[in-house]
């Protein structure tokens, strides 16, 4: 929880922008992006370059294809970033042009903690991932961010710990600094 309130700012800016408005919802966000991040302490996918060849059109055409990355060298220019990862030159550049941020020219904004939370808020807006938070369905929004159930019984248990917290938006703007 540290975390969260040493950013609660930036965190609240995107509650309020993608209605993210109610404990139940953002109990689901703070519980998949404290996953995705490993509690916290990456906003960058890990790994070397040759890691990231498998996302690189000389390595993996049809993943490569996929995501966008038509250049040698996206793979790991635009590796996952963010609390829920942006992956993919497609994906960055439909950040930038729904925001307006050059994520594509500078793709490390991605990582930036404002910039890393406004992209997961946009992309569970566009994933109407508040719909299956609203009937406390998990296992969906589970497979709408990571695309399958991977580490759902981890998911569960901070869905579990952030339910007990019951934050709330107007909890939260008491204990902006």
């Amino acid at each position: 929880m540290s975390f969260i309130f040493r950013h609660l700012y930036y965190f609240l800016q995107t509650f309020r922008k993608y209605n993210i408005n109610t404990p139940l919802r953002i109990a689901h966000f703070l519980a998949q992006i404290t996953h995705e991040t490993g509690n916290f302490r990456w906003l960058t996918e890990l790994g070397g370059k040759s890691y990231f060849k498998k996302y690189d059109i000389q390595f993996n055409p049809k993943k490569a294809k996929e995501l966008g990355n038509l250049q040698k060298g996206d793979g790991y220019k635009f590796k996952a970033r963010g609390f829920i990862h942006l992956t993919g030159r497609a994906n960055y550049q439909k950040y930038k042009e729904y925001s307006g941020i050059d994520v594509i020219n500078n793709p490390a904004l991605a990582a930036r903690i404002d910039i890393a939370l406004d992209i997961a808020g946009w992309y569970w807006q566009n994933n109407n991932i508040n719909t299956y938070s609203d009937i406390d369905d998990v296992v969906t929004v589970t497979k709408k961010v990571n695309g399958g159930t991977n580490q759902l019984s981890e998911r569960k248990a901070y869905l579990d710990y952030y339910k007990l917290q019951k934050l709330s938006l107007p909890f939260l703007e008491t204990k902006v600094v």
